[in-house]
Order: structure tokens, then C-alpha cells, then sequence
């Protein structure tokens, strides 16, 4: 298990967090949290595939709607939403993730990579709903959500089995921004998970994610890709 001190995973400041059903990472700096879990604007370096292990990319296949997905071991067949099959998405253990200090306090840390390179306000995403579960397996193929639709169900419903362990909320999003990171590779946004929330037996990881609105309320039109890596 790796323990690593904020200091080493963020170059940003993160004084002032505040509690809102919107955390604007709009601003170099910004920071805010939702149900307990931090969010920080900032990038680290080296951030590339091959330096922080990625575990899902999603990329919208088109048109108007929300784009989602979930890590698990399946094929681009079988996935259930907008995941992209190869080497960046696959199962992921509690065990290779690792944990953060910050204010004494113990987090699970992921960091999020997205490629909004449109420019303007194409430069412009949000992420309107983290879900993490501890499961029994890695291949777990039953997600309850409607692909390309905001899912309206609680955190607990996502999955028919399972601990369910954080839930950003149905009303709550992250607005993010591309252009303050050089380009794809470098992350965009970390989000810091309290390690008390992951009880339980179960050890696989299932984290959901979905982005739909830029900020705006209209989602974006044409397609993304992103990737949540385990790390800052």
C-alpha cells in the first residue's frame, strides 16, 4: 500500500475549501468538496499512462447526452456505457490505491484526465456524478444506469451487489476546465475520497463515472475522453 503526503501529490493551493452543490475548478486554484470527498484543481507532473495508472476512459460516441462508465475486466462488446476497451480500462483492487493525508485526516486519491480541447467554452466539462462500490469481483458486468441518460437513482441502487461507498449526489456537479494542463496526460482534477468510507470485504473497486453540462446546462456536442487514474 502506498502512503503518500499531499504535499507530494498537489502543486496547488487548497486553502478555503467550501461545502456547495457546485465545486467550481473553473480557476486556477479552486478547490471545494461534495459528501464528505475533496475536489482540487491542479495537475501534477509526471502525470502520462505511464507514470499513474489509469483505470477507465470514457469517450461519448456522439450526439447530445451524458456520457458515462465504470472500471471493470470486459471487452468493448460487453461494456455497458461509454467505456473504451484496452489497457486503460480494467478492475481495479482497493489495495492500488493509495492514501493521502491531508489535514491528519486518511484519503483514497484518484485524479481525473480530460481532453475537452474544443476551445473557448468547448474547453469547458462537468462531472455530474462520482458512484464508488466495493464488489466481490472484477468483472461484474450490471449497472443500472441508462447509457447516455443522467442517471436519477441513488448511489446504493447503481449496482445490485456490493458495499456502495460514496456518492456525490444527483444534484451536485464539478465543473472543470482543460486548458489550465498542457494537454492529455496531466491531470486535471483530484479528488480525494475519505479512506474511512471503504469498509467492508470487498476489494475491487468500481468507480462510475458521468459528465454531461459544461457549466452552462447544455452538454457539450461533440465527443470526450477521459481518464480516472488511482493517484494524484
Amino acid at each position: 500500500m502506498r502512503r503518500i503526503l499531499l504535499a507530494v501529490v498537489l502543486v496547488v493551493g487548497v486553502s478555503n475549501l467550501a461545502n456547495a452543490d457546485v465545486v467550481d475548478l473553473t480557476a486556477l486554484g479552486n478547490s471545494g468538496s461534495l459528501n464528505g470527498a475533496l475536489f482540487f484543481q491542479g495537475f501534477t507532473q509526471p502525470a502520462g499512462s505511464g507514470a499513474i495508472d489509469s483505470f477507465v476512459r470514457v469517450q461519448r460516441d456522439g450526439g447530445l447526452g451524458y456520457s458515462s462508465g465504470y472500471n471493470v475486466d470486459a471487452t468493448q462488446s460487453t461494456f455497458q456505457y461509454n467505456e473504451i476497451a484496452g489497457s486503460f480500462t480494467h478492475s481495479l483492487l482497493l489495495s492500488a490505491v493509495p492514501i493521502v493525508t491531508y489535514n491528519f485526516v486518511n484519503y483514497r486519491a484518484f485524479s481525473l484526465d480530460i481532453n475537452q480541447n474544443q476551445g473557448g467554452d468547448g474547453e469547458l466539462l462537468s462531472l455530474t456524478r462520482v458512484i464508488i462500490d466495493l464488489r466481490s469481483a472484477g468483472d461484474l458486468l450490471d449497472g443500472t444506469a441508462t447509457k447516455n441518460t443522467e442517471y436519477a437513482g441513488t448511489g446504493a441502487a447503481l449496482f445490485p451487489t456490493g458495499t456502495s461507498v460514496y456518492d456525490s449526489g444527483l444534484t451536485n456537479r464539478v465543473d472543470l476546465r482543460y486548458d489550465f494542463a498542457s494537454g492529455s496526460g496531466e491531470s486535471d482534477m483530484v479528488m480525494l475520497v475519505p479512506d474511512a468510507y471503504f469498509v467492508g470485504s470487498d476489494q475491487y473497486v468500481y468507480l462510475f463515472s458521468e459528465f454531461g453540462t459544461n457549466g452552462t446546462g447544455t452538454p457539450p456536442p461533440y465527443p470526450i475522453t477521459t481518464a480516472i487514474r488511482s493517484g494524484g
